[in-house]
């Protein structure tokens, strides 16, 4: 696979399920059950799953008066978050979320069903990675901010027989008119395959203006929407956003 800009033996994609400041609305507005220990009220609620249209029902709690209670309940739940690195899949794992969030979610019934719902749903996700590709994945990790947007960086071994590439990367002419594709031409990556034709599949951000604002510190971030996001235009806003083309 020749994609350059990224070092010959590894490649990183990122993609962003959504990045603006919106939280996800489940099809239950109304919890059945709603019983009180203390503060903490534990709910009993429809929660979306993985597979489309298909809800489980399940237990939430909120009411609680500090992060660190709150997170310790998740952790039960959900023995990935915050713990550091983990195995999914065999693949090395970590799933993080803001303490600002968290702390949004501990007292907010909705946000908190949003968050229960992606945090069960990311073994499935990892699962369908893993299966979804026939290169060799070396690395998950799972983001949620403070705003509760979630982002997913996906890293794999180089792959000569262009199976990781197309499986993975949109055709960024699929998301892109022929102006914006210009004004980002100093930065596309592009896969070239055996055939010879060159695609643009991802985006070097690492000077875009929102992105010199932080504290990045990783090494020429390239920015991908792998093939499986489920709103690939919200990725795709997210890159405009970052390089100041929505103003």
């Amino acid at each position: 696979m020749a994609i350059t800009g990224i070092n010959n033996s590894s490649y990183t994609s990122y993609y962003a399920s959504n990045y603006k400041n919106t939280v996800k609305k489940t099809d239950s507005e109304k919890d059945s059950t709603n019983t009180k220990d203390g503060n903490v009220t534990t709910s009993t609620v429809e929660l979306k799953t993985s597979r489309p249209g298909v809800t489980k029902t399940e237990q939430i709690k909120t009411g609680y008066s500090n992060v660190n209670d709150y997170s310790k309940y998740l952790q039960g739940k959900y023995h990935y978050v915050n713990t550091g690195t983990t195995s999914m899949q065999g693949v090395p794992t970590t799933v993080s979320v803001s303490s600002a969030f968290l702390q949004k979610c501990m007292n907010d019934p909705e946000k908190a069903k949003y968050l229960e719902e992606n945090l069960a749903a990311i073994p499935d996700c990892a699962k369908s990675a893993v299966n979804g590709c026939l290169g060799t994945l070396t690395n998950l990790s799972y983001k949620v901010d403070e705003n509760g947007n979630i982002s997913v960086a996906i890293s794999g071994t180089n792959d000569p027989d262009e199976k990781i590439a197309s499986c993975f990367f949109y055709d960024l002419r699929e998301l892109f008119s022929t102006e914006e594709l210009e004004q980002l031409s100093d930065y596309i990556i592009y896969h070239t395959h055996n055939d010879g034709e060159t695609i643009p599949v991802a985006v070097d951000i690492s000077k875009a203006p929102e992105v010199t604002k932080t504290n990045l510190t990783m090494d020429q971030p390239c920015y991908g929407i792998v093939q499986s996001a489920s709103h690939p235009e919200n990725a795709a806003d997210f890159i405009r956003y970052v390089f100041g083309m929505n103003k």
